[in-house]
Protein backbone atom coordinates (compact mmCIF):
# COMPACT_ATOMS: atom_id res chain seq x y z
CA UNK A 1 0.00 0.00 0.00
CA UNK A 2 1.34 3.44 -0.93
CA UNK A 3 2.27 5.88 1.81
CA UNK A 4 0.97 9.46 1.90
CA UNK A 5 1.27 12.36 4.33
CA UNK A 6 0.59 16.07 4.54
CA UNK A 7 3.98 17.69 4.17
CA UNK A 8 3.23 21.44 4.13
CA UNK A 9 0.46 23.74 5.29
CA UNK A 10 0.22 27.28 3.87
CA UNK A 11 0.41 30.04 6.48
CA UNK A 12 -0.42 33.46 5.03
CA UNK A 13 1.86 36.26 6.27
CA UNK A 14 2.21 40.01 5.81
CA UNK A 15 5.99 40.02 5.55
CA UNK A 16 8.43 37.11 5.47
CA UNK A 17 10.98 38.42 7.96
CA UNK A 18 8.53 39.41 10.70
CA UNK A 19 6.90 35.97 10.46
CA UNK A 20 10.28 34.21 10.52
CA UNK A 21 11.24 36.22 13.62
CA UNK A 22 8.03 35.24 15.42
CA UNK A 23 8.31 31.55 14.63
CA UNK A 24 12.01 31.20 15.38
CA UNK A 25 12.07 33.44 18.46
CA UNK A 26 8.68 33.20 20.20
CA UNK A 27 7.80 29.65 19.11
CA UNK A 28 11.38 28.30 18.92
CA UNK A 29 10.74 26.82 15.46
CA UNK A 30 13.51 25.94 13.04
CA UNK A 31 13.89 27.81 9.76
CA UNK A 32 13.99 24.81 7.46
CA UNK A 33 14.32 26.67 4.15
CA UNK A 34 14.41 30.23 2.83
CA UNK A 35 14.93 30.19 -0.94
CA UNK A 36 14.44 33.24 -3.24
CA UNK A 37 11.95 32.81 -6.08
CA UNK A 38 10.80 35.14 -8.86
CA UNK A 39 10.32 38.77 -7.91
CA UNK A 40 10.00 39.29 -4.16
CA UNK A 41 8.64 35.82 -3.52
CA UNK A 42 10.50 33.35 -1.28
CA UNK A 43 10.00 29.70 -0.42
CA UNK A 44 10.07 29.85 3.38
CA UNK A 45 9.45 26.75 5.50
CA UNK A 46 9.44 26.57 9.32
CA UNK A 47 8.79 23.65 11.67
CA UNK A 48 9.21 22.68 15.34
CA UNK A 49 12.60 21.08 16.01
CA UNK A 50 12.63 17.32 15.32
CA UNK A 51 8.98 17.46 14.28
CA UNK A 52 7.49 14.40 12.58
CA UNK A 53 4.41 16.35 11.44
CA UNK A 54 3.70 18.85 8.69
CA UNK A 55 5.79 21.99 8.27
CA UNK A 56 4.46 25.49 7.63
CA UNK A 57 5.01 27.23 4.30
CA UNK A 58 5.06 30.97 5.00
CA UNK A 59 3.34 32.57 2.02
CA UNK A 60 3.30 36.36 1.62
CA UNK A 61 -0.16 37.69 0.80
CA UNK A 62 -0.21 38.96 -2.79
CA UNK A 63 -3.84 40.03 -3.29
CA UNK A 64 -6.42 42.02 -1.33
CA UNK A 65 -8.36 38.81 -0.67
CA UNK A 66 -5.28 37.09 0.72
CA UNK A 67 -4.45 40.11 2.89
CA UNK A 68 -7.99 39.99 4.31
CA UNK A 69 -7.35 36.45 5.57
CA UNK A 70 -4.12 37.22 7.42
CA UNK A 71 -4.75 36.28 11.04
CA UNK A 72 -8.13 34.74 10.28
CA UNK A 73 -7.41 31.64 8.26
CA UNK A 74 -10.15 29.60 9.97
CA UNK A 75 -12.83 32.20 10.65
CA UNK A 76 -12.05 32.51 14.37
CA UNK A 77 -11.67 28.80 15.10
CA UNK A 78 -8.45 27.33 16.47
CA UNK A 79 -6.20 27.03 13.44
CA UNK A 80 -3.22 24.93 14.51
CA UNK A 81 -2.43 22.51 17.33
CA UNK A 82 1.11 22.64 18.72
CA UNK A 83 1.88 19.51 20.73
CA UNK A 84 4.55 19.64 23.43
CA UNK A 85 6.14 17.22 25.89
CA UNK A 86 6.73 20.01 28.45
CA UNK A 87 3.69 22.27 28.64
CA UNK A 88 4.84 24.61 31.41
CA UNK A 89 8.25 25.21 29.88
CA UNK A 90 6.66 26.23 26.57
CA UNK A 91 3.89 28.21 28.29
CA UNK A 92 6.28 30.31 30.36
CA UNK A 93 8.60 30.77 27.38
CA UNK A 94 5.71 32.09 25.28
CA UNK A 95 4.71 34.42 28.13
CA UNK A 96 8.25 35.78 28.39
CA UNK A 97 8.24 36.52 24.65
CA UNK A 98 5.04 38.55 24.69
CA UNK A 99 2.68 35.97 23.22
CA UNK A 100 -0.98 36.69 24.02
CA UNK A 101 -3.26 34.03 25.48
CA UNK A 102 -7.03 33.68 25.12
CA UNK A 103 -7.44 31.91 28.47
CA UNK A 104 -5.73 30.36 31.48
CA UNK A 105 -4.19 26.88 31.09
CA UNK A 106 -6.68 24.11 31.78
CA UNK A 107 -6.74 20.36 32.30
CA UNK A 108 -8.87 18.30 29.93
CA UNK A 109 -9.35 14.53 29.62
CA UNK A 110 -7.10 14.60 26.56
CA UNK A 111 -4.32 16.67 28.15
CA UNK A 112 -3.16 20.08 29.40
CA UNK A 113 -4.04 22.91 27.01
CA UNK A 114 -4.15 26.68 26.50
CA UNK A 115 -5.21 28.80 23.50
CA UNK A 116 -2.78 31.47 22.29
CA UNK A 117 -2.60 33.93 19.39
CA UNK A 118 0.17 34.16 16.82
CA UNK A 119 1.53 37.51 15.65
CA UNK A 120 -1.42 37.98 13.27
CA UNK A 121 -4.19 36.80 15.58
CA UNK A 122 -4.73 33.21 14.45
CA UNK A 123 -5.66 30.94 17.36
CA UNK A 124 -3.42 28.01 18.33
CA UNK A 125 -3.73 25.27 20.91
CA UNK A 126 -0.60 24.57 22.97
CA UNK A 127 -1.30 21.01 24.06
CA UNK A 128 0.51 18.39 26.10
CA UNK A 129 -1.52 15.27 25.31
CA UNK A 130 -2.44 12.76 27.97
CA UNK A 131 -0.17 9.80 27.28
CA UNK A 132 -1.09 6.16 27.63
CA UNK A 133 1.33 5.92 30.56
CA UNK A 134 -0.25 8.87 32.40
CA UNK A 135 -3.06 7.21 34.30
CA UNK A 136 -5.03 9.85 36.23
CA UNK A 137 -6.47 7.25 38.62
CA UNK A 138 -3.45 7.07 40.99
CA UNK A 139 -3.35 10.87 41.19
CA UNK A 140 -7.00 11.03 42.14
CA UNK A 141 -6.66 8.20 44.64
CA UNK A 142 -3.45 9.70 46.03
CA UNK A 143 -5.27 12.86 47.08
CA UNK A 144 -8.18 10.83 48.45
CA UNK A 145 -5.74 8.66 50.39
CA UNK A 146 -3.97 11.54 52.12
CA UNK A 147 -7.25 13.24 52.95
CA UNK A 148 -8.56 10.04 54.51
CA UNK A 149 -5.23 9.36 56.22
CA UNK A 150 -4.84 12.76 57.89
CA UNK A 151 -5.96 11.67 61.34
CA UNK A 152 -3.58 8.69 61.38
CA UNK A 153 -0.70 10.17 59.39
CA UNK A 154 1.51 10.90 62.40
CA UNK A 155 1.50 7.22 63.39
CA UNK A 156 3.93 6.64 60.52
CA UNK A 157 6.34 9.32 61.68
CA UNK A 158 6.08 8.39 65.38
CA UNK A 159 6.40 4.65 64.64
CA UNK A 160 3.07 3.80 66.25
CA UNK A 161 0.39 1.22 65.47
CA UNK A 162 1.05 -0.59 62.20
CA UNK A 163 4.34 1.31 61.83
CA UNK A 164 5.86 0.11 65.10
CA UNK A 165 8.84 -2.03 64.08
CA UNK A 166 10.18 -2.69 67.56
CA UNK A 167 12.58 -0.79 69.79
CA UNK A 168 15.75 -1.26 67.76
CA UNK A 169 14.35 -0.30 64.34
CA UNK A 170 12.29 2.54 65.81
CA UNK A 171 15.44 3.93 67.44
CA UNK A 172 17.25 3.67 64.10
CA UNK A 173 14.41 5.63 62.46
CA UNK A 174 14.51 8.44 65.02
CA UNK A 175 18.31 8.63 64.94
CA UNK A 176 18.27 9.03 61.16
CA UNK A 177 15.43 11.55 61.34
CA UNK A 178 17.62 13.58 63.71
CA UNK A 179 20.37 13.61 61.09
CA UNK A 180 17.99 15.19 58.58
CA UNK A 181 16.72 17.67 61.17
CA UNK A 182 20.30 18.72 61.91
CA UNK A 183 20.96 19.20 58.19
CA UNK A 184 17.84 21.35 57.90
CA UNK A 185 18.91 23.46 60.87
CA UNK A 186 22.37 23.93 59.34
CA UNK A 187 20.68 24.96 56.07
CA UNK A 188 18.84 27.71 58.02
CA UNK A 189 15.58 28.08 56.06
CA UNK A 190 15.21 31.81 56.80
CA UNK A 191 12.99 34.50 55.31
CA UNK A 192 9.81 33.81 53.39
CA UNK A 193 9.39 30.03 53.44
CA UNK A 194 6.98 27.94 51.38
CA UNK A 195 6.32 24.34 52.34
CA UNK A 196 4.79 22.25 49.57
CA UNK A 197 2.62 19.28 50.63
CA UNK A 198 2.99 20.21 54.28
CA UNK A 199 0.87 17.34 55.61
CA UNK A 200 0.20 17.55 59.34
CA UNK A 201 3.01 20.03 59.97
CA UNK A 202 5.75 17.67 61.14
CA UNK A 203 8.40 19.61 59.26
CA UNK A 204 6.55 22.92 59.57
CA UNK A 205 7.45 22.92 63.27
CA UNK A 206 11.12 22.83 62.32
CA UNK A 207 10.77 25.52 59.65
CA UNK A 208 8.82 28.02 61.74
CA UNK A 209 11.66 29.12 64.11
CA UNK A 210 13.73 30.26 61.10
CA UNK A 211 10.97 31.81 58.96
CA UNK A 212 9.80 35.41 58.86
CA UNK A 213 6.65 34.07 57.21
CA UNK A 214 5.68 30.44 56.61
CA UNK A 215 3.21 29.46 53.89
CA UNK A 216 1.82 25.92 54.00
CA UNK A 217 0.33 24.37 50.87
CA UNK A 218 -1.52 21.07 50.71
CA UNK A 219 -4.34 19.52 48.71
CA UNK A 220 -5.95 18.10 51.86
CA UNK A 221 -7.98 20.48 54.07
CA UNK A 222 -7.81 17.83 56.78
CA UNK A 223 -4.00 17.92 56.76
CA UNK A 224 -3.95 21.72 56.78
CA UNK A 225 -6.33 21.83 59.74
CA UNK A 226 -4.03 19.60 61.80
CA UNK A 227 -0.95 21.56 60.75
CA UNK A 228 -2.37 24.97 61.68
CA UNK A 229 -3.60 23.64 65.03
CA UNK A 230 -0.13 22.27 65.66
CA UNK A 231 1.65 25.54 64.92
CA UNK A 232 -0.78 28.19 66.22
CA UNK A 233 1.31 31.03 64.86
CA UNK A 234 0.38 34.39 63.27
CA UNK A 235 3.36 33.90 60.94
CA UNK A 236 1.61 31.01 59.19
CA UNK A 237 -0.75 31.20 56.25
CA UNK A 238 -2.24 28.26 54.35
CA UNK A 239 -3.14 27.47 50.76
CA UNK A 240 -5.41 24.56 49.89
CA UNK A 241 -4.62 23.53 46.33
CA UNK A 242 -3.80 20.60 44.10
CA UNK A 243 -0.06 20.94 43.55
CA UNK A 244 -0.37 19.66 39.99
CA UNK A 245 -2.75 22.51 39.09
CA UNK A 246 -1.56 25.29 41.41
CA UNK A 247 0.52 28.15 40.03
CA UNK A 248 2.47 30.47 42.36
CA UNK A 249 1.54 34.14 42.67
CA UNK A 250 4.37 35.09 45.04
CA UNK A 251 8.06 34.29 45.45
CA UNK A 252 9.87 32.84 48.45
CA UNK A 253 13.37 32.69 49.83
CA UNK A 254 13.09 28.97 50.61
CA UNK A 255 10.93 26.18 49.21
CA UNK A 256 10.75 23.01 51.30
CA UNK A 257 8.97 19.72 50.61
CA UNK A 258 9.08 16.61 52.73
CA UNK A 259 8.16 13.19 51.34
CA UNK A 260 6.53 14.74 48.30
CA UNK A 261 8.94 14.32 45.40
CA UNK A 262 8.43 10.56 45.52
CA UNK A 263 4.69 11.14 44.89
CA UNK A 264 5.24 13.16 41.70
CA UNK A 265 4.50 11.03 38.61
CA UNK A 266 7.63 10.55 36.48
CA UNK A 267 6.10 12.36 33.51
CA UNK A 268 5.44 15.42 35.73
CA UNK A 269 8.93 15.56 37.25
CA UNK A 270 10.18 18.42 35.04
CA UNK A 271 6.90 20.33 35.41
CA UNK A 272 7.17 20.12 39.19
CA UNK A 273 10.69 21.54 39.24
CA UNK A 274 9.57 24.32 36.91
CA UNK A 275 6.93 25.19 39.50
CA UNK A 276 9.55 25.14 42.26
CA UNK A 277 11.72 27.50 40.24
CA UNK A 278 8.82 29.90 39.76
CA UNK A 279 8.25 29.92 43.52
CA UNK A 280 11.79 31.08 44.28
CA UNK A 281 12.88 34.68 44.60
CA UNK A 282 16.31 35.60 43.16
CA UNK A 283 18.90 33.77 45.24
CA UNK A 284 16.22 31.45 46.62
CA UNK A 285 17.04 27.96 47.88
CA UNK A 286 15.35 24.58 48.13
CA UNK A 287 15.50 21.75 50.68
CA UNK A 288 13.72 18.41 50.48
CA UNK A 289 13.61 15.10 52.28
CA UNK A 290 12.16 11.81 51.08
CA UNK A 291 12.14 8.06 51.55
CA UNK A 292 14.73 5.50 50.66
CA UNK A 293 13.66 2.06 49.48
CA UNK A 294 13.47 0.18 52.79
CA UNK A 295 10.80 -2.39 53.68
CA UNK A 296 10.74 -1.46 57.38
CA UNK A 297 9.93 2.19 56.63
CA UNK A 298 6.28 1.48 55.91
CA UNK A 299 3.46 -0.30 57.73
CA UNK A 300 3.77 -3.94 58.73
CA UNK A 301 0.90 -4.87 56.39
CA UNK A 302 2.36 -2.95 53.44
CA UNK A 303 4.56 -4.68 50.87
CA UNK A 304 6.86 -2.61 48.72
CA UNK A 305 6.92 -3.51 45.01
CA UNK A 306 10.15 -3.71 43.03
CA UNK A 307 12.37 -0.62 43.35
CA UNK A 308 11.64 0.53 39.80
CA UNK A 309 7.84 0.45 40.25
CA UNK A 310 6.09 3.83 40.22
CA UNK A 311 2.67 2.95 41.65
CA UNK A 312 1.88 1.00 44.79
CA UNK A 313 -1.10 0.29 47.04
CA UNK A 314 -1.47 1.74 50.53
CA UNK A 315 -3.92 0.65 53.23
CA UNK A 316 -5.57 2.67 56.00
CA UNK A 317 -6.34 1.45 59.50
CA UNK A 318 -9.95 0.73 58.45
CA UNK A 319 -8.78 -1.52 55.61
CA UNK A 320 -9.49 0.81 52.69
CA UNK A 321 -6.85 0.66 49.95
CA UNK A 322 -5.66 3.30 47.49
CA UNK A 323 -3.24 3.50 44.57
CA UNK A 324 -0.56 6.18 44.92
CA UNK A 325 2.62 7.16 43.13
CA UNK A 326 5.82 6.28 44.98
CA UNK A 327 9.16 6.66 43.24
CA UNK A 328 12.38 5.77 45.05
CA UNK A 329 15.35 7.75 43.79
CA UNK A 330 19.02 6.89 43.61
CA UNK A 331 20.89 9.99 44.89
CA UNK A 332 23.40 10.14 42.03
CA UNK A 333 20.76 9.64 39.35
CA UNK A 334 18.48 12.24 40.95
CA UNK A 335 21.31 14.77 41.18
CA UNK A 336 22.10 14.15 37.51
CA UNK A 337 18.49 14.71 36.43
CA UNK A 338 18.30 17.91 38.43
CA UNK A 339 21.59 19.12 36.98
CA UNK A 340 20.09 18.60 33.53
CA UNK A 341 17.19 20.84 34.54
CA UNK A 342 19.55 23.59 35.68
CA UNK A 343 19.71 22.87 39.41
CA UNK A 344 22.72 22.54 41.69
CA UNK A 345 21.52 20.20 44.44
CA UNK A 346 23.65 18.34 46.98
CA UNK A 347 21.94 15.06 47.87
CA UNK A 348 22.71 12.84 50.84
CA UNK A 349 21.17 9.77 52.41
CA UNK A 350 21.05 8.23 55.86
CA UNK A 351 21.95 4.59 56.46
CA UNK A 352 18.48 3.15 55.88
CA UNK A 353 15.51 5.47 55.70
CA UNK A 354 15.97 8.96 54.32
CA UNK A 355 17.24 10.88 51.32
CA UNK A 356 17.62 14.65 51.53
CA UNK A 357 18.95 17.45 49.37
CA UNK A 358 19.47 21.19 49.25
CA UNK A 359 20.61 23.75 46.72
CA UNK A 360 19.51 26.31 44.17
CA UNK A 361 19.24 27.05 40.49
CA UNK A 362 22.69 27.32 38.93
CA UNK A 363 21.82 30.81 37.68
CA UNK A 364 20.19 31.88 40.93
CA UNK A 365 22.81 34.54 41.63
CA UNK A 366 23.35 35.67 38.07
Amino acid sequence: MMSRSIALLTFVVREYDEAIAFFTDALRFTLVEDTPLDGDKRWVVVAPPASQGASLLLAKAATAEQVAHIGNQTGGRVFLFLHTSDFWDDYHYLQSHGVRFAEEPREEPYGRVVVFFDLYGNKWDLLQPMTTTEDPTPLREQLEYYRARAAEYDQWWLRQGRYDRGAALNAQWFDEAAVVSSALAAFRPAGRVLELACGTGIWSEQLLPFASHLTLLDGSPEMLSIATARLRSPLVRTIEADLFEWQPTAQFDVVFFGFWLSHVPPERFADFWTTVNRCLAPGGRVFFVDSRYEHTSTAIDHRLPEPDATVLRRRLDDGREFQIYKIFYDPAELAGRLCGLGWQIDIHQTDHYFLYGSGHRRNADS
